[in-house]
């Protein structure tokens, strides 16, 4: 029968494995803490990356944006619209 499901003599059975595993106590504990700190980590991180670049990209358009508008400026006082071709 054990054939037929796949299952070989030498890997024990998960219904077995569960019954001989006994955790140790406080394990429990700390690998709950490590789940939430690594999760918490794992969401911190590439949040503040991406704000940081975030933060760059509106840097730099705000000063694409204020160059185009000094060069706008530059043009209209030269009575050069040069835009207008």
């Amino acid at each position: 029968l054990e054939r037929k499901m796949g299952y070989s003599p030498s890997i024990p059975h998960p219904r077995e494995l569960r019954e001989r595993f006994q955790p140790v106590e406080g394990t429990s504990g700390a690998l709950v803490l490590g789940w939430l700190a690594s999760a918490t980590l794992a969401v911190i991180i590439p949040v503040s990356k991406w704000a940081a670049e975030r933060n760059k990209y509106h840097r730099y358009y705000g000063q694409y944006n204020e160059y185009e508008y000094q060069q706008q400026q530059y043009e209209e006082q030269n009575n050069g619209n040069y835009n207008n071709g």
